[in-house]
């Protein structure tokens, strides 16, 4: 399913259950997906913005590269984001060394993506300043502002 920039789709109180692409405003639901900015295996950017009595829920299909460059989704609205599982492409692919934002959200969403297929307990998801990190902690991180 498509939702196109600058449109609005009413959900009229259902469950939708579709791969998504695209970006606007859905209302008065769930949206249930595999969210993959790009498609699989390209990186990419993909806005969704939840409107009044909506909810998000499926499948983060995060691409990564060993430099640290990912897929990002950019999340407006007040909606809990920890319904999303993250579900990265390629573990191989991760880098111990890099950071990588994988979402930029607004101030009114809450939770963390669910850590779906990360190797370890170490890889860790952390927001920070409306950004959300996927990162390896191998010991003591600081975050300055």
């Amino acid at each position: 399913m498509t939702l196109e920039a600058n449109t609005i789709l009413d959900l009229n109180g259902f469950t939708v259950t579709n791969a998504v692409d695209g970006g606007g405003t859905f209302i008065n639901g769930t949206l249930y997906g595999e969210f993959s900015p790009a498609g699989v295996g390209v990186l990419g950017t993909q806005t969704l913005t939840p409107g009044d009595n909506a909810a998000l829920e499926g499948s983060y299909i995060l691409d990564v590269t060993e430099n640290g460059d990912c897929d990002q989704l950019v999340i407006g609205g007040d909606v809990d984001i920890s319904a999303l599982q993250l579900q990265v492409v390629d573990l191989e692919k991760l880098s111990r060394r890099k950071s990588y934002a994988i979402a930029v959200i607004s101030d009114g969403a809450q939770g963390l993506f669910a850590a779906g297929n990360l190797p370890n307990e170490k890889w860790i998801i952390k927001r920070a300043e409306g950004v959300v990190w996927l990162l390896y902690s191998d010991g003591l991180q600081l975050i300055i502002r």
